[in-house]
């Protein structure tokens, strides 16, 4: 078996799509057995070698991606999940130069509506926080 061996701590989809035209899957399966979640490289590779070549099969690579979307999630977003119903949160106070100190707060659980209006009242040592 050839191994291929690149000095360099990432892995672009260039060099999957290099290592797949030249040596095949099983080079693409070394270059990302350490990669956290590799499932968006893998999507530009399948992308940029379908607009090389369309009628190259590719489905080997869709599998691999397809496999590590399984095991890590849709491989979409970022960051933290959304809060639930129940959840209990902590958020870090923030503060722009010499603005007031801040929190992000999704509020996804009070509405889906963008540009909605948003109560906050002040109370002693909290604020409530509810649809207006």
């Amino acid at each position: 078996m050839t191994t291929i061996s690149f000095n360099k701590s990432r892995v672009s989809y260039q060099d999957l799509a290099m290592a797949y035209l030249l040596k095949g899957a099983g080079a693409v399966g070394q270059l990302v057995a350490d990669v956290a979640s590799p499932a968006a490289a893998l999507d530009k590779t399948i992308e940029a070698i379908k607009g090389l070549d369309a009628s190259r099969d590719v489905s080997d690579l869709e599998t691999m991606r397809d496999r590590f979307q399984a095991a890590t999630g849709t491989g979409q977003g970022r960051g933290r999940r959304a809060l639930e119903v129940g959840d209990t949160r902590e958020y870090s106070a923030q503060q722009v130069k010499d603005s007031d100190l801040f929190i992000r707060l999704p509020v996804s659980l009070l509405t889906d509506e963008k540009g909605a209006k948003i109560k906050v009242v002040a109370e002693e040592g909290r604020l409530v926080v509810t649809v207006a």
